[in-house]
C-alpha cells in the first residue's frame, strides 16, 4: 500500500482546524441553566435601595468533560446607560460532567451611579473563550426616599379616629413608624414595622401613656429598612395635634380606583399617566387634592373641584424627563377619611426609551 505524504506547509492549518473543532464542541457542551439577583437574605427581588447589598449567582451544566481546563464564571453589572460598572472573574469549577455554580454574596452598591435599570450579565469561560452567556436578569436601583404625606406637618384640630399615617417611599423593604410626645423620640409612645406605606395608630393602646389626647402636640417619623433590618432611609419629623372633641357625623371615603400609563406618551420628555378618583362615601366632596409621586418624589398635583357620592372622575398627569425604563408611580389623595388604604395606589410601569 502506498504512503500518503502530507506537506509540512499544511501542519499549521491542520493544527488550527483541530483547535477550532475542540472549542466549538465544548461551546455546545456547557450551558448556563440559571442566573439570580437576590437581596442579602436570599430573596429574589427586582427593586433595591442603593444602600442595600445584593447577591449574584450563576448555575451551569456541563454535558461533556473537558479536563484539565476549568470553567470560569464571570459576573458583570451594567448601569442604565449600558456601561460596565462591576466585574468579578475569580470563581471557577472543574470541567467535569454535571452541575456547577458560583455566587457572590453581600455586594455593596458601590457601583451605583444613578437611579434606573441595571443589568446582570453572566459568562462562562473555558480556555480563554466565552462559551455561554446570559443577560436576562435586570433590577432597578433607587436612592432611598421617604416623603411623609399625612398628617401634614403642623396640622392642628385633627379629627381622625384612628389617626392614620401615610407616606410615599422607594428603596426600602419595610418601614418603622414612630410616634412620640417629644421631638427627640427618646421614649416613643408607639412603634410599628410594616411593609405597607401607611399605618394606623391603635384606638385602644395597652398603656395609658400611649393614649393620644386632644390639644397635645405629637411627632411622627418613618425609617426605611432593608430586608436584614439595616436602616437605609429616614424621613423628616412631622408634628400634629388632635382636636379635643372628635366627632364623626358622616361617612367619608375617597379612593384612587385607577392608575394607567397612557400609550400617547413620548418618553423621555413626555410621560402621561391617568388616574381615576372615586367618591365612595355618602357626602359631597370639594377641593380634593390628588398628588402624583414618581420614584417617591412629588412630580405633580391637581385639584378636583367637586365630587358627588358614587361619582368618578379622571385626572391626567404629564411629566418628564424620564431616564429609566421602569418607573414606580403613586397617586395619593390628600385627605382624611374612613378608609386610608384606598387613598393611595402604586403601580410600576415600563417606559420605552429611545435608543
Amino acid at each position: 500500500m502506498g504512503k500518503i505524504k502530507i506537506s509540512r506547509a499544511l501542519f499549521p492549518a491542520l493544527a488550527a482546524a483541530a483547535m477550532f473543532t475542540v472549542t466549538c464542541a465544548f461551546a455546545g457542551s456547557v450551558l448556563i441553566t440559571k442566573t439570580a439577583v437576590t437581596d442579602s437574605a436570599g430573596a429574589a427581588r427586582t427593586f433595591f435601595s442603593s444602600s442595600e447589598k445584593i447577591n449574584l449567582r450563576i448555575e451551569s451544566y456541563c454535558s461533556a468533560a473537558y479536563s484539565p481546563d476549568r470553567i470560569y464564571y464571570k459576573f458583570y453589572i451594567k448601569n442604565p446607560s449600558g456601561a460596565q460598572v462591576f466585574y468579578h472573574d475569580s470563581n471557577s469549577t472543574e470541567g467535569n460532567v454535571g452541575a456547577g455554580a458560583a455566587s457572590l454574596r453581600n455586594i455593596p452598591m458601590s457601583f451605583y451611579n444613578g437611579p434606573g435599570l441595571y443589568r446582570f450579565r453572566a459568562e462562562l469561560v473555558v480556555a480563554g473563550s466565552v462559551v455561554a452567556f446570559d443577560e436576562s436578569k435586570s433590577f432597578t436601583v433607587y436612592s432611598p426616599v421617604i416623603t411623609l404625606t399625612y398628617p401634614y406637618d403642623g396640622v392642628t384640630d385633627l379629627l381622625d379616629k384612628p389617626v392614620t399615617f401615610r407616606w410615599v417611599a422607594s428603596g426600602a423593604t419595610k418601614y418603622r413608624v414612630r410616634v412620640a410626645d417629644e421631638r427627640s423620640f427618646y421614649n416613643p409612645l408607639w412603634t410599628l414595622e410594616t411593609p405597607a406605606s401607611y399605618a394606623q395608630y391603635p384606638l385602644n393602646p395597652p398603656e395609658d401613656r400611649q393614649r393620644l389626647s386632644g390639644g397635645t402636640q405629637y411627632y411622627w417619623k418613618v425609617v426605611g429598612l432593608s430586608s436584614d433590618g439595616s436602616r437605609v432611609a429616614s424621613s423628616d419629623i412631622y408634628a400634629f395635634t388632635l382636636k379635643k372633641e372628635a366627632l364623626s357625623v358622616s361617612y367619608r371615603n375617597l379612593a384612587v380606583t385607577g392608575l394607567e400609563y397612557d400609550p400617547m406618551s413620548s418618553p423621555p420628555n413626555k410621560v402621561i399617566v391617568k388616574a381615576e378618583v372615586s367618591n365612595m362615601g355618602n357626602q359631597s366632596e370639594t377641593a380634593v387634592k390628588l398628588n402624583l409621586f414618581v420614584g417617591g418624589i412629588l412630580s405633580g398635583f391637581t385639584q378636583i373641584n367637586s365630587l358627588m357620592p358614587s361619582q368618578k372622575t379622571p385626572a391626567v398627569f404629564e411629566f418628564g424627563p424620564v431616564h429609566q425604563e421602569n418607573i414606580i408611580v403613586t397617586a395619593m389623595i390628600e385627605a382624611a377619611d374612613e378608609n386610608a388604604k384606598d387613598n393611595v395606589l402604586t403601580k410600576s410601569f415600563s417606559v420605552d426609551l429611545p435608543e
